[in-house]
């Protein structure tokens, strides 16, 4: 769901990521409050039956259960760790509510990238998916088009397009 014209009010989701509230879209929003009260508001609309997935330290809350992921806070209930890289592969292990997983390899690059694949992961084990093509997906995953995505990619010479507009997603692709 798009925050930008507020559609996402709109939904009434089961299930839910939010990964930010970083002031954006301010001629929709007039300041970065209103903002956070809007996904606020969104947070609330997920069903008390369902989940709330919030990237730690977002600073919402939710009448649905809350599940606090990210890439290496120990302190959240789902998390990686032992994260490293591997002939241009992402592996690390998935931590949730203190219980080691298992093992997940990424091929698509950068740790924002393995922190919405760590929400990922969590969503599917929700919904009760097993291990094991969870793991698989996140394996297999192309990413999306204009999200670091390479055109070129040589030994000497990588052209990637990303469509970061934003300085918190700028930061995350080139950082």
């Amino acid at each position: 769901a798009d925050e930008y014209d507020r559609s996402f009010l709109k939904l009434n989701p089961h299930l839910a990521i939010i990964t930010s509230v970083d002031a954006d879209h301010l001629d929709i929003y007039k300041n970065a409050n209103a903002m956070h009260e809007a996904f606020a508001e969104f947070a609330n609309k997920v069903s008390e039956s369902g989940a709330v997935f919030l990237h730690s330290g977002i600073g919402l809350s939710a009448k649905a259960k809350e599940i606090n992921y990210s890439l290496d806070d120990n302190t959240a209930d789902l998390y990686a760790t032992n994260l490293y890289i591997e002939n241009g592969t992402y592996i690390f292990d998935v931590v949730y509510k203190g219980k080691t997983l298992g093992t997940v390899r990424s091929p698509y690059p950068g740790h924002h990238n393995i922190t919405n694949a760590i929400a990922a992961i969590g969503i599917g084990l929700e919904m009760g998916i097993e291990w094991k093509k969870i793991v698989d997906s996140i394996g297999t995953f192309a990413g999306v088009k204009r999200r670091f995505e390479y055109h070129i990619k040589r030994d000497d010479r990588v052209y990637i397009d990303d469509y970061a507009h934003h300085p918190t997603e700028i930061k995350a692709c080139v950082g």
